[in-house]
């Protein structure tokens, strides 16, 4: 077979330009992975690393919380990446495994490269002591309980149950609620609560005793009832006892479930 010249230029240029695009390829594919291993490179810095917990009183509560903590992020592997923590379900997650967390707890991050989760926390802060069962127990001003006290007393209102109820299913929330609602709001108006009572056969009835005057006065109070309505109603029925000089120390109970209706005996 024959070649003219002109046919031997035409395929040593087919040639050249082959290695020319062999080669521009194989540039393109190094600098797609070049570009792949600086991303993950730096896609690193969106993965947790370490769990540290800061909390003002140093106790075994720090622990506690940074065990609970990695459990989460070991059964949601997903949520270490930080773009995917859902820090409000992992709060409700630190606050059913460790009560004793206060709810105002939050979630931070720190560090350039692998950054760290932080968990800034409290102590739940006992406002009633409730042994359930023969054990202590406590209940704070949201009416969670919970079982330990981190802080260095306990606290002098007691509750005190005749109606053996237990925390749980058995255990309504709004029940709860109203214990710690009554107990803070009456605190906070400077009643004196020396404790409340759960009556036997009674399940939305607490008769709490007041100190007024050096004097205790036991109210029936009704769950159903905002508990600042009925402080309210108790500051109004002492007023009215004093401009009409009754005898603390001859009453038995005053009763103010109704709004602002008394019935005293």
């Amino acid at each position: 077979m024959q070649f003219s010249r002109g046919q031997v230029i035409v395929s040593k240029s087919h040639y050249h330009k082959g290695r020319g695009r062999r080669r521009c390829a194989v540039l393109k594919i190094a600098g797609i992975l070049g570009l792949a291993a600086v991303a993950v490179g730096l896609g690193m810095t969106q993965f947790y690393g370490e769990i540290k917990v800061e909390i003002a009183i140093q106790s075994d509560l720090s622990d506690r919380i940074e065990s609970a903590a990695t459990d989460y992020l070991r059964e949601r592997p997903l949520e270490r990446v930080v773009a995917l923590l859902d820090e409000a379900h992992l709060l409700e997650y630190l606050s059913e495994k460790v009560p004793e967390m206060d709810s105002g707890a939050e979630v931070e991050r720190t560090g350039w490269w692998v950054p760290d989760m932080v968990v800034q926390a409290a102590p739940r802060e006992p406002l009633l002591v409730w042994r359930i069962n023969g054990e202590k127990h406590f209940v704070d001003k949201a009416g969670v309980v919970f079982a330990s006290n981190y802080y260095q007393l306990d606290p002098s209102i007691e509750i005190v149950d005749y109606n053996n109820m237990e925390v749980g299913e058995k255990m309504p929330k709004t029940f709860l609620q109203f214990l710690g609602q009554f107990t803070a709001d009456a605190g906070e108006v400077g009643m004196r609560v020396e404790k409340l009572v759960i009556p036997a056969g009674k399940s939305r009835e607490i008769d709490v005793s007041v100190v007024y005057r050096d004097k205790v006065v036991v109210f029936k109070l009704s769950v159903d009832r905002s508990a600042m309505e009925q402080i309210e109603d108790i500051n109004r029925v002492m007023a009215h006892f004093d401009e009409n000089g009754v005898k603390l120390e001859a009453l038995e109970y005053v009763d103010i479930r109704v709004k602002r209706r008394a019935f005293y005996k």
